[in-house]
C-alpha cells in the first residue's frame, strides 16, 4: 500500500507539468481506483475523457468503478469502447474476458 501514495505523488506532478495530458490524469484515477478510492478515481476517469475521449486506462478505470457498483450495463459500455481502440491490450482482454466478450 505503500506504493498508492507515492505513484499519487508522481501523477500528480505529471498533470502539473503537463495539464493537457489526459494519460496522467487517467492514470491517477487507476491508481485511485485500485486502491478503492472510486470517490477520487471517478473525477479523475471523467477528466482524463474530457481531454481524450478515446483514453483507454480512463475507459477501462470508469469500467472497474461501474462494475464494483454494480452497473454492468455502463460498465460493458466503457470495457467496449476500450476494446474498439486497443482491442490487444491485456487489461482490456481481461475486462473482456470477465464479461465474457472475447
Amino acid at each position: 500500500m505503500g506504493q498508492i501514495p507515492a505513484a499519487v505523488q508522481d501523477m500528480t506532478q505529471a498533470m502539473q507539468l503537463n495539464p493537457k495530458k489526459a494519460k496522467y490524469v487517467a492514470m491517477r484515477g487507476l491508481v485511485y481506483a485500485t486502491a478503492g478510492r472510486m470517490d477520487l478515481a471517478i473525477p479523475d476517469s471523467q477528466a482524463a475523457l474530457a481531454l481524450d475521449p478515446k483514453n483507454v486506462a480512463a475507459l477501462v478505470t470508469q469500467a472497474m468503478i461501474y462494475q464494483q457498483q454494480g452497473q454492468r450495463e455502463s460498465a460493458l459500455a466503457q470495457m467496449q469502447k476500450a476494446a474498439a481502440i486497443e482491442p490487444n491490450n491485456p487489461t482490456v482482454q481481461k475486462l473482456q474476458a470477465m464479461f465474457g466478450q472475447q
